[in-house]
Formats: structure tokens, C-alpha cells, sequence
């Protein structure tokens, strides 16, 4: 054999630059799905959360009520100063889930009634949880977001 036989045969030598982007972009592909995937599922999560918080500040403050027949002069300091929430509550300022606030207070319209808020969330977590939370509420009322802010009335 001579060289002359292998005279204009190329032989591959790695991988292309076609071949590099595509697998680049492939990969962008699978991290963009695993990011959009990771997020919905912290905000299940955070939505959960703060149901399950909103459920622990009904069943304290009911709890709290004992045989009286009015809410008056409940508040997340009540709950915290007999030990029904825990202290770390305190006035429930920042403590929820997204860093705002859960307050509870009587009724304004009905003193056998109280309304538990919840702020810091952006609207469309503020319905899920609403969604959430709509069996459990007074009957005859529903809950309401306003603005990221949920307001909901129990019994």
C-alpha cells in the first residue's frame, strides 16, 4: 500500500460543533422542564403548608373560645399566650410559608365568628389556597383574595 490510497478520505476526529449544540440544547430542554417542574411543585407545597397552618390557627382559636359564645378579644398573642400556638407565632407577623402574616380576629359582622388572613401571596396562590381552605369555612360565607391578601370566616 501506498499514501496515495489514502489521499482525500477523511477520518472523524471528535465530536462537531453541530453535534456539540445539539446535545447543548438538549440539555437546556430537560433543564428548563426540570426547573418549571421543581417550582410548581414548591408552591403545592407552600400552599399546603399554609392551609394546614390556617386549619392549626382554627383549631386553637375554637379551642381558645371553649364555652363562650363570641370570639371577642381573639388574636395570634391569645393563641400564643396560653399555649395553643406555639410561641415562636408571636403576633404572626412573617411566619407564613412566602413571609407574610396570618392574623386572626372576631368578626366584625358576627362576634360567634372569626376571620383568619393570610397576606404575602401572589393571586393565583391565594385562590389555590382558597380552593383549599372553602369547604371548611363558615357556612354562608366563602373566602376572598384581594390583592394576594385571603380573608376566610369560620365558626
Amino acid at each position: 500500500m501506498t499514501l496515495s490510497n489514502y489521499k482525500g478520505k477523511k477520518t472523524q476526529q471528535g465530536i462537531g460543533i453541530v453535534e456539540f449544540l445539539i446535545a447543548l440544547a438538549l440539555i437546556g430542554v430537560a433543564l428548563v422542564f426540570v426547573y418549571a417542574n421543581a417550582t410548581k411543585a414548591t408552591g403545592k407545597s407552600a400552599n399546603q403548608q399554609i392551609a394546614n397552618e390556617v386549619q392549626l390557627i382554627k383549631s386553637s382559636s375554637t379551642a381558645w373560645r371553649g364555652s363562650l359564645l363570641t370570639y371577642t378579644g381573639i388574636s395570634s398573642i391569645a393563641l400564643t399566650g396560653t399555649d395553643l400556638l406555639d410561641s415562636s407565632w408571636g403576633a404572626g407577623s412573617g411566619i407564613n410559608p412566602v413571609g407574610g402574616n396570618y392574623t386572626v380576629a372576631v368578626s366584625a359582622s358576627d362576634a360567634a365568628a372569626m376571620v383568619i388572613t393570610v397576606t404575602g401571596m401572589g393571586n393565583e396562590q391565594c385562590a389555590g389556597v382558597a380552593r383549599t381552605l372553602d369547604p371548611s369555612a363558615a357556612a354562608g360565607t366563602t373566602s376572598s383574595c384581594t390583592s394576594g391578601t385571603l380573608s376566610i370566616t369560620f365558626r
